[in-house]
């Protein structure tokens, strides 16, 4: 299946799932995948596959929360990051 109508049906599948009914969820979907590839076409993007981007997402978020300044050693436990992470997540 060609990659622009597995990304309409993967964006489909979670608006349909999520309440969107399936025509609108189709229209937004062929228009979301169009947002895309305008924006990024051309470009080389590497997607991994399963929930690494979620999870790695979601720790990013609770470090950029959680950083103040003065806890840098702490957070670089508790994630198992580095000073340089920290510092570029926070800096985004």
């Amino acid at each position: 299946m060609n990659i622009y109508l597995r990304m309409i049906d993967t964006i489909r599948e979670g608006l349909h799932a999520s309440g969107m009914d399936e025509t609108a969820a189709i229209e937004s979907s062929v228009r979301m995948v169009s947002r895309i590839s305008s924006d990024l076409g051309g470009n080389y993007c590497y997607i991994p596959k399963g929930n690494v981007f979620q999870s790695r997402e979601l720790r990013n978020i609770k470090i950029a929360q959680e950083f103040d300044g003065r806890n840098l050693d702490q957070i670089k436990k508790k994630y198992k990051v580095s000073r340089a992470t920290i510092y570029r997540i926070c800096k985004k």
